[in-house]
């Protein structure tokens, strides 16, 4: 099967937005909480992706992914731990150090990787969604199914509020349940209209509230507001998943955009865990040059170079791994 590059674009088109979202939150720039989007676009092209993939033996299928999630995170926290510890030691303590290690925490300064317990979560969920959803058509049973895990997903939500937001994994359920029955949904016109006209509407009403109005929540409300908030960011990435995929569907074959997108699927994980450190916490470059247009070429390159360098890390420890595992045997 050829590869799907208009999945590429979206992924890059993503990195960027989060990039974008931490140099405005610097800033405390209000467009920070728009572009952070970008991470609900991970998970939802991590569900579209997984939607039609056979998995066979899934202690094979978690073994390789969550090396390849968790090794690289594990190098990069023991770098930046070993950092604080002889230049910044109040930033790092025994507790917060393990904490981090068990997906619990994050240290100051990495407070991004809150994603890697998110993606964890939703791969060890693969089995369950796979079996709720295992029909081959789409029917009306699949929509009450993807309402009913939406609703169970978002009471547990209320519970696990401060550990995991249950919508952002309603995220990865949209964008396997969408992938699955692609075929079946791009023949219902009506319900692809509902739910444009429905999504803006819910979007918009939020923007007004906000913006226009300007009223102030407390309590319970603002509690409600913040919920309803979340869904419009879910309703937004969705919209801009399929926007992005039509921009990518009218532009002219270019192997050299393809070469660019390759290495972008190729570093962009890599990407997402460095680059943080440069923007904002005690590493922030902000704090040390207050020129963007000198700091942000420097923090360009120096999130290019430290995701190159935890690549080979990474990939020289699975090599290291392997042989280990062959003289096992």
């Amino acid at each position: 099967m050829s590869k799907d590059y208009s999945i590429s674009f979206i992924r890059c088109i993503s990195m960027l937005f989060i990039i974008l979202c931490h140099l405005f939150q610097y800033y405390e720039n209000e467009i920070a909480w728009w572009l952070n989007v970008g991470v609900q676009l991970f998970l939802f092209i991590s569900g579209w992706l997984y939607a039609n993939k056979k998995i066979d033996d899934y202690k094979k299928f978690y073994e390789k992914e969550f090396k390849k999630i968790l090794i690289p995170y594990y190098i990069y926290l023991l770098v930046i731990s070993l950092i604080y510890y002889f230049f910044i030691p109040d930033n790092i303590n025994l507790k917060s150090f393990i904490l981090s290690l068990l997906l619990i925490d994050t240290l100051n300064g990495l407070s991004h990787l809150w994603f890697i317990r998110y993606i964890i979560l939703c791969y060890l969920l693969i089995p369950l969604i796979n079996n709720i959803f295992k029909e081959k058509k789409m029917s009306v049973n699949s929509l009450i199914k993807l309402l009913t895990v939406f609703l169970v997903f978002e009471l547990i939500g209320l519970v696990t509020k401060n550990f995991f937001n249950w919508t952002w994994i309603n995220c990865f359920v949209l964008g396997f349940f969408v992938n699955r029955y692609k075929c079946d949904i791009e023949r219902f016109t009506k319900l692809k209209m509902m739910f444009l006209t429905t999504s803006i509407f819910l979007i918009s009403v939020k923007i007004i509230i906000k913006y226009c109005i300007g009223i102030k929540l407390n309590g319970i409300f603002l509690m409600i507001f913040n919920k309803y908030s979340n869904i419009c960011h879910l309703l937004l990435c969705v919209l801009l998943f399929f926007l992005l995929k039509k921009i990518y569907s009218l532009l002219k074959h270019s192997t050299l955009r393809e070469r660019i997108l390759d290495l972008s699927d190729k570093y962009s994980y890599y990407i997402y865990i460095t680059h943080h450190i440069f923007i904002l916490g005690s590493l922030s470059l902000f704090k040390l040059i207050d020129r963007p247009i000198i700091c942000i070429p420097l923090i360009v390159m120096l999130t290019l170079v430290s995701s190159v360098v935890l690549y080979l890390l990474t990939n020289l420890l699975k090599k290291i791994d392997i042989v280990l595992n062959e003289a096992k045997r």
